[in-house]
């Protein structure tokens, strides 16, 4: 859909203010001189225009004084994300969208945008939850505009009613099949293919025909210190080569902290015997290193082996034994390892704060709606409806037999002369519906018993023509 584009000479009275003002803030903008690449103002010259937003964003991002941030997955989440909305970003400036007559315009991109994607659910999270969070702000628009463009985002998304596709997670078949491989790799190294190759092809390390000993022996001590601990990945990789007994290993979780916090964890000797060649590996090829794998996300540091390079490892690995991307979004993460963890303790009749417990979270919400699969969710779903189905059953066997009770004791009663009205009233001798009794006409009109007392119903039946058997209470 062709987007209309605004002239200055088409706009109102207050767009002209707010491009005048816009001008005097690029032109002071553009004397400090920066490493990215944006329209320069010259003052006392032609007008060359405003910043846009996507340029003051990226000006924001490339900042010398964030340099040394720009590998952490935050500012890289939100580099993506200006990336993937820059064709609309660099039509405008943050003054703009103050414009009635604009704003439409923008949120029009946005909605186009969100009917022809492909992109995951997840992915869709991430880049909109940059964008008011970070882009939008970091480019200087108003905070009352940014809430406007989250809420018509939104409400855009929810109008649409996309169906989420559910994410299949890891079975254990996948998984034993998975660590059979590696473990067939790692006894015969002879047998395995560059793993580097299938998961990345135009990787430098792509060219050799195998794999090498050393990095099957640290793939494998990788998955299995994951798998066996259920930690972050991160948290794994950083793993102390003095803190790996020959018994437990103590990890430190990072998460979220300024301080590290040491959790311990006793292994069984099975699990140690696959990690333990690639620990005695370091300690005698690289006596230097202090961390088993890699010191950080983004470099090796005192480590021995690049993130990276476990990375492709793990996602290589984990295509030959054909297992799926681990995410909606298609990445193959050992992270997610831990909703493994998650389904089997539940399996095992766990609830869901050990879960949380176990894997460290701050709360129990956020172990239900990252960690709980959609399979294992689904099967929850299922275990619940069929509790609920019981118990309704139940309710409805418990009526019928009290139904059925209720209509014994009424045979037993017709049997010695007594019924029911039908109207919510008791129970009287039969007798009494012969409106012609001479004796209850007498005893009517006498007054001396009411109708319907202990006396008075002794009295009638013991009196009566109507057969009875046992004494009356």
């Amino acid at each position: 859909m062709a987007r209309k584009i605004y002239r200055e000479e088409e706009l109102n009275e207050e767009w002209k203010e707010a491009r005048e003002k816009a001008i005097e803030r690029g032109m002071a903008l553009g004397h400090s001189k920066g490493p990215t690449t944006r329209s320069e103002w010259i003052q006392g010259d032609m007008d060359q225009g405003t910043a846009t937003i996507a340029e003051l964003a990226q000006t924001w991002l490339d900042n010398p004084r964030r340099a040394h941030r720009k590998n952490d997955s935050q500012p890289q989440n939100t580099q993506r994300a200006l990336n993937k909305f820059r064709p609309v970003l660099s039509r405008y400036n943050p003054d703009d969208l103050r414009v009635d007559s604009v704003y439409p315009d923008f949120i029009r991109w946005f909605e186009d945008f969100l009917e022809s994607t492909e992109l995951a659910k997840s992915t869709l999270d991430t880049y909109f939850c940059q964008l008011w969070s970070a882009i939008l702000p970091y480019a200087g628009v108003e905070g009352r505009i940014v809430i406007d463009v989250k809420k018509d985002i939104k409400r855009y998304r929810k109008k649409l009613k996309i169906p989420e596709h559910p994410h299949r997670a890891i079975t254990d078949e996948e998984l034993v099949d998975w660590l059979n491989l590696i473990q067939g790799w790692c006894v015969g190294p002879e047998s395995a293919p560059n793993i580097v190759a299938v998961s990345s092809p135009g990787c430098s390390m792509a060219k050799s025909q195998r794999t090498s000993r050393v990095h099957l022996l640290a793939l494998r001590a990788y998955v299995w210190l994951a798998l066996s601990q259920g930690g972050r990945a991160d948290e794994i990789r950083r793993t102390r080569i003095s803190e790996m007994q020959s018994d437990s290993v103590t990890r430190e979780i990072m998460k979220m902290r300024t301080y590290t916090q040491p959790i311990k964890t006793s292994l069984p000797q099975w699990v140690m015997a696959k990690v333990d060649p690639y620990v005695q590996h370091c300690k005698t090829e690289r006596p230097d290193a202090v961390f088993l794998f890699s010191e950080s996300e983004d470099r090796t540091g005192r480590g021995t082996i690049s993130a990276s390079t476990l990375n492709k490892l793990v996602k290589g690995s984990m295509m030959l034994a054909g297992l799926g991307p681990t995410t909606p979004g298609g990445y193959f993460r050992i992270h997610d390892l831990r909703k493994v963890w998650a389904r089997w303790i539940n399996q095992n009749g766990g609830s869901i704060e050990e879960v949380c417990a176990f894997l460290t979270h701050s709360s129990t919400e956020v172990t239900f709606r990252a960690y709980y699969s959609d399979d294992l969710k689904d099967e929850l779903r299922k275990t619940a409806h069929e509790g609920g189905l019981a118990t309704l059953e139940a309710l409805l066997e418990e009526r019928d037999d009290l139904n059925a009770r209720i209509s014994e004791l009424s045979d037993q009663l017709e049997r010695v002369g007594f019924w029911s009205d039908g109207q919510g009233g008791g129970i009287y001798p039969s007798c009494w519906s012969e409106d012609d009794d001479p004796l209850v006409h007498e005893l009517n009109s006498s007054g001396n018993e009411a109708i319907g007392s202990p006396s008075r119903i002794r009295t009638r039946v013991m009196g009566s023509r109507t057969p009875h058997d046992g004494p009356l209470h």
